[in-house]
Protein backbone atom coordinates (compact mmCIF):
# COMPACT_ATOMS: atom_id res chain seq x y z
CA UNK A 1 0.00 0.00 0.00
CA UNK A 2 1.62 3.22 -1.12
CA UNK A 3 1.10 6.88 1.12
CA UNK A 4 -2.33 7.95 -0.66
CA UNK A 5 -3.98 4.78 -0.70
CA UNK A 6 -2.92 4.79 3.20
CA UNK A 7 -4.55 8.00 3.44
CA UNK A 8 -8.14 6.34 1.86
CA UNK A 9 -8.63 8.01 -1.09
CA UNK A 10 -7.91 4.97 -2.97
CA UNK A 11 -5.73 6.89 -5.74
CA UNK A 12 -2.37 5.86 -7.02
CA UNK A 13 0.96 8.20 -5.68
CA UNK A 14 3.59 8.80 -8.53
CA UNK A 15 6.46 7.31 -8.56
CA UNK A 16 9.77 8.67 -7.71
CA UNK A 17 11.06 10.89 -10.84
CA UNK A 18 13.90 13.48 -11.35
CA UNK A 19 13.49 16.50 -12.26
CA UNK A 20 14.01 17.58 -15.40
CA UNK A 21 13.65 14.27 -16.88
CA UNK A 22 10.50 14.17 -18.15
CA UNK A 23 8.56 11.08 -16.68
CA UNK A 24 11.66 8.98 -16.68
CA UNK A 25 11.86 7.61 -13.43
CA UNK A 26 14.82 8.24 -11.27
CA UNK A 27 18.02 5.41 -11.15
CA UNK A 28 17.07 4.19 -7.13
CA UNK A 29 13.11 3.89 -8.29
CA UNK A 30 14.49 1.95 -11.11
CA UNK A 31 16.76 -0.57 -9.33
CA UNK A 32 13.55 -1.20 -6.56
CA UNK A 33 11.26 -1.65 -9.52
CA UNK A 34 14.34 -3.99 -10.61
CA UNK A 35 15.00 -6.17 -6.94
CA UNK A 36 11.32 -6.06 -6.46
CA UNK A 37 11.09 -8.02 -9.64
CA UNK A 38 13.96 -9.76 -9.94
CA UNK A 39 15.47 -10.24 -6.67
CA UNK A 40 18.91 -8.34 -7.56
CA UNK A 41 21.61 -9.27 -4.91
CA UNK A 42 23.00 -6.33 -3.41
CA UNK A 43 26.29 -6.74 -5.58
CA UNK A 44 23.64 -6.17 -8.73
CA UNK A 45 21.93 -2.92 -7.11
CA UNK A 46 25.45 -1.40 -6.81
CA UNK A 47 26.12 -1.84 -10.56
CA UNK A 48 22.96 -1.35 -11.98
CA UNK A 49 22.09 1.89 -10.11
CA UNK A 50 25.74 2.93 -11.73
CA UNK A 51 24.66 1.95 -14.61
CA UNK A 52 21.50 4.15 -14.55
CA UNK A 53 22.86 7.19 -13.58
CA UNK A 54 25.70 7.26 -16.28
CA UNK A 55 22.53 6.37 -18.42
CA UNK A 56 21.00 9.39 -17.02
CA UNK A 57 24.02 11.62 -17.53
CA UNK A 58 24.61 10.38 -21.27
CA UNK A 59 20.90 10.98 -21.83
CA UNK A 60 21.12 14.56 -20.47
CA UNK A 61 24.26 15.18 -23.20
CA UNK A 62 22.55 14.29 -25.96
CA UNK A 63 19.21 16.48 -25.31
CA UNK A 64 20.70 19.12 -25.14
CA UNK A 65 23.20 18.94 -27.65
CA UNK A 66 22.17 21.44 -30.83
CA UNK A 67 24.36 20.26 -33.36
CA UNK A 68 22.26 17.03 -34.64
CA UNK A 69 19.10 16.98 -35.54
CA UNK A 70 16.06 15.97 -33.96
CA UNK A 71 16.09 12.49 -35.38
CA UNK A 72 19.96 11.94 -34.78
CA UNK A 73 19.24 12.55 -31.16
CA UNK A 74 16.12 9.99 -31.02
CA UNK A 75 18.70 7.02 -33.01
CA UNK A 76 21.29 8.21 -29.83
CA UNK A 77 18.56 7.68 -27.27
CA UNK A 78 17.26 4.40 -28.44
CA UNK A 79 21.34 3.04 -28.95
CA UNK A 80 21.45 4.28 -25.00
CA UNK A 81 18.71 2.46 -24.20
CA UNK A 82 20.26 -0.72 -26.01
CA UNK A 83 23.33 0.01 -24.73
CA UNK A 84 21.87 0.37 -20.70
CA UNK A 85 19.72 -3.08 -21.42
CA UNK A 86 23.24 -5.29 -22.42
CA UNK A 87 24.59 -4.12 -19.82
CA UNK A 88 21.76 -4.87 -17.41
CA UNK A 89 21.49 -8.50 -19.08
CA UNK A 90 25.38 -9.21 -18.57
CA UNK A 91 24.75 -8.86 -14.72
CA UNK A 92 22.06 -10.79 -14.54
CA UNK A 93 21.66 -14.76 -14.20
CA UNK A 94 19.72 -16.96 -16.57
CA UNK A 95 16.28 -16.89 -14.50
CA UNK A 96 16.74 -13.29 -14.08
CA UNK A 97 17.04 -12.73 -17.53
CA UNK A 98 13.95 -14.59 -18.49
CA UNK A 99 12.04 -12.12 -16.36
CA UNK A 100 13.83 -8.83 -17.13
CA UNK A 101 11.44 -6.43 -19.46
CA UNK A 102 13.71 -3.60 -20.16
CA UNK A 103 10.64 -1.37 -21.56
CA UNK A 104 9.59 -1.12 -17.98
CA UNK A 105 12.76 -1.01 -15.72
CA UNK A 106 15.13 0.79 -17.95
CA UNK A 107 12.99 3.60 -19.52
CA UNK A 108 10.52 3.86 -17.13
CA UNK A 109 8.24 5.49 -20.48
CA UNK A 110 5.41 4.19 -21.99
CA UNK A 111 6.67 6.13 -25.52
CA UNK A 112 9.88 3.91 -25.38
CA UNK A 113 9.90 0.70 -27.73
CA UNK A 114 10.32 -2.86 -26.16
CA UNK A 115 12.55 -5.22 -26.91
CA UNK A 116 11.22 -8.17 -27.68
CA UNK A 117 11.26 -11.41 -24.86
CA UNK A 118 14.42 -13.12 -25.31
CA UNK A 119 13.98 -17.08 -25.60
CA UNK A 120 13.33 -19.22 -22.81
CA UNK A 121 16.72 -20.77 -21.85
CA UNK A 122 15.49 -24.10 -20.96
Amino acid sequence: MNDVEAQGNGARSAPHRSPGTRGRLTPESQVQRLTASLALTADQQTKIKAMLERRQVLALQIHSRTDITAMDRVREFHALDRQTVVRINSLLTAEQRAKYEPGKAVAGSAGVQRLPPQPDAR
